[in-house]
């Protein structure tokens, strides 16, 4: 399939196409979307389409991995990035509350796939944190974790329904976010320990 013409800018395929992408999951639920209707939103054909994604499923993988990298973590924050605490109603950091929007819907679509990209994108950030592969974890310690991210979709989730980034605020600041820390810093201590 030939190349799309070269357009790096905000306007180019590429960009159209994730533009479309979250302007149809905020209208519609996840199974809904199609190539056709990305497409079509996003004035391409679908063999351009198909030169950048090879499904909807690999598209939503990628403007999620997109908006997470864009939004990089500092050090001292484990839980989630620390504009999270300044998003407010979003007219102090309007980038942030964006980005805040989008991460949302994929905790509040009914859609298992969106979830587990954002759990699995949760998980990579925590094991790259303190530097420990997945893989080397416990069963113990993969449960504890997977539990956490769980409650970490779901607060998510009931931010977003309540249109109030707070509810994030309050949880990961409270005694409930300061334990879930300090049991993510207790793996990366026990695997310090066996090198």
């Amino acid at each position: 399939m030939p190349r799309p013409p070269a357009n790096n800018g905000e306007n180019s395929a590429l960009s159209r196409i994730e533009n479309a992408f979250w302007v149809l999951l905020e209208q519609s639920d996840y199974k809904d979307i199609t190539v056709k209707a990305i497409s079509s939103y996003a004035k391409v054909n679908h063999n351009t389409f198909y030169y950048y994604f090879r499904s909807i499923d690999d598209l939503a993988k990628y403007c999620f991995k997109k908006l997470y990298k864009v939004g990089t973590m500092p050090d001292e924050n484990l839980l989630f990035d620390n504009r999270i605490y300044k998003l407010g109603d979003g007219t102090d950091n309007p980038d942030a509350y964006d980005r805040w929007l989008k991460i949302s819907l994929f905790t509040c679509k009914d859609s298992k796939y969106l979830l587990n990209i954002f759990e699995e994108t949760l998980l990579d950030y925590w094991m790259n944190k303190i530097g420990v592969d997945y893989n080397d974890l416990t069963f113990d310690e993969k449960t504890k974790l997977s539990f956490i991210s769980a409650g970490a979709c779901e607060a998510v989730s009931i931010s977003r329904k309540s249109n109030n980034p707070q509810v994030l605020l309050n949880i990961f600041t409270s005694d409930l976010g300061l334990s879930i820390v300090n049991i993510i810093k207790s793996i990366s201590n026990n695997h310090k320990k066996k090198n």
